[in-house]
């Protein structure tokens, strides 16, 4: 439902979902060497794609 959606909301849920699991006082964590070697089980297709596209890094693409 991300089509209907305003962008400012869509990227501003975003920008507070990546802040949340950022802490200013610790280093952050190395990436991974083979982000997509870990397989993901007994998950939705849509939480499997956002689980892809977190651990490539890659934010939300707004398709028109």
């Amino acid at each position: 439902m991300d089509k209907y959606r305003d962008p400012r909301d869509i990227n501003k849920r975003y920008l507070i979902e990546k802040l949340t699991k950022i802490n200013p006082f610790e280093k952050p964590p190395p990436p991974l060497k083979f982000p997509m070697a870990q397989p993901i089980f007994r998950a939705h297709s849509w939480l499997k794609q956002k689980i892809k596209r977190d651990r490539l890094g890659v934010g939300h693409i707004r398709r028109v």
